[in-house]
């Protein structure tokens, strides 16, 4: 580290804030993106499929679509179109990342129309991609990490922390990311504290992670258990200064953020690790080995933290098992109707909020019991089902309304998804795999 003599700043907190600011979308508009991941398994054995087949299933598919194909040197991770992309993570699952839309059916069309793509082009490899939230056979002693040189310094870095479930995280598990548009410094926390205060019920309604190494694992999302022992300076609610304030500002986020330790930067498409020695406060005050922080350095960084709720150019809720399309798209339609109006909101920060204290056992007994808890002497199913009404009465598209109403009936019959599916006996992989792409 340089010594403060050589101090040589380049990037102040300012204009990391003012970027968030910049990302201020105008009054009344509310779009929704999605950024679906699927376990990429072979069709006979449920294992997961290899890299050396999955770079052919993109290489197909940028074919067909007229898409470029995304390369880190010589290493095939994905394929773009300028608006949506598809790309691998670490243990293969394929991601689809749809652009916002201000109507879901926009982002049911596309959907359809990517997945069914790589449906077709799965069958000439005999890989199928399973919209569930871990790998049901395989677990990460017996999953190759996708050769990205981020992939793979996130392994390194992660080998050498206290909590032990990162490589599963990385390698065996599937979620749905739901990103939103915030329109002023005041809306953009007032959707995150929103968000988060009922991210436990969310995830414990969606659960269907409960299933490894084909038999029951004990959670019913061991997806979100995964996060919860993956790295505590970076994961789940790390930020929880936030949650102490009235009223949170831009500076308080990346205060938070820069907090964190740095695990690389880039330079002429070259990484450099830094493995944690610093956190991005030293690096902005003192440099790092002759280097000195930019606005770049900060955002890769940002995305090398994963809170459950995420500030970025748009906010970020990464708290849901994968789910088939229906789900999917009542996910949408859930936080739709729940952070699209001021007024809900309000009602949300006012009837669900939980201290930071409640907040991570709620996000602990989710992970494990799904909504069979209580809180407070009421029952975890009663409270999602009073999440879930007040999205559907503040729904005003009657087609979005009817994507959620089946979940809401399940909620009054005290049911969840992991419910449902245990009730049908679904308690291995062959089961679980068909269900899913049933």
């Amino acid at each position: 580290m340089l010594t403060a003599h050589h101090k040589k700043k380049t990037l102040k907190i300012s204009d990391i804030v003012s970027y968030y600011k910049e990302n201020i979308k105008p009054k009344g508009v509310f779009n929704i993106g999605v950024e679906w991941e699927k376990q990429s398994l072979d069709k006979n054995t449920l294992k997961n499929a290899k890299y050396e087949t999955l770079k052919e299933i993109i290489k197909d598919f940028a074919l067909i679509r007229g898409w470029g194909v995304l390369k880190e040197k010589d290493v095939i991770i994905g394929a773009y179109d300028g608006r949506n992309s598809i790309s691998l993570e670490p243990g293969g699952q394929f991601e689809l990342s749809v652009e916002p839309k201000a109507h879901l059916d926009e982002i049911e069309r596309i959907t359809k129309e990517l997945w069914g793509l790589l449906d077709n082009i799965g069958k000439k490899y005999d890989v199928i991609f399973a919209p569930i939230g871990l790998t049901p056979v395989s677990t990460y002693q017996n999953i190759d990490i996708v050769p990205k040189e981020r992939y793979l310094l996130m392994k390194e870095y992660f080998s050498q922390i206290p909590e032990k479930l990162s490589s599963v995280m990385m390698r065996e598990t599937a979620s749905i990311q739901i990103n939103i548009d915030y329109t002023s410094e005041e809306d953009a926390f007032s959707k995150l504290r929103a968000a988060a205060y009922i991210s436990p019920f969310i995830t414990g309604f969606f659960a269907n992670s409960y299933i490894r190494d084909n038999k029951l694992n004990g959670y019913k999302s061991y997806r979100a258990n995964t996060w919860l022992d993956t790295d505590k300076t970076r994961c789940g609610f790390f930020y929880r200064n936030l949650f102490k304030k009235p009223f949170a500002t831009f500076e308080d986020y990346v205060s938070c953020i820069i907090d964190v330790p740095v695990l690389f930067i880039e330079r002429n498409n070259k990484k450099i690790f830094i493995n944690g020695e610093i956190n991005f406060r030293e690096y902005i005050e003192d440099g790092y080995r002759g280097y000195f922080p930019t606005l770049n350095d900060y955002l890769l960084h940002s995305s090398l933290t994963f809170p459950a709720i995420r500030l970025k150019n748009y906010l970020e809720i990464r708290n849901q098992d994968s789910q088939k399309t229906d789900m999917m798209l009542a996910i949408c339609a859930l936080y739709k109707g729940l952070l699209s109006k001021q007024e809900t909101i309000d009602k949300i920060l006012k009837e669900f909020k939980v201290s930071f204290e409640d907040l991570e056992e709620l996000t602990v007994n989710c992970a494990k019991f799904g909504l069979s808890f209580e809180y407070k002497d009421t029952s975890a199913y009663k409270i999602a089902e009073k999440i879930f009404k007040l999205s559907f009465d503040a729904l005003d598209n009657q087609d979005d309304k009817v994507r959620l109403l089946k979940y809401l009936k399940m909620l009054s019959n005290k049911q969840s998804i992991s419910d449902l599916m245990l009730n049908k006996n679904i308690k291995d992989a062959r089961a679980i795999v068909d269900y899913s792409l049933n």
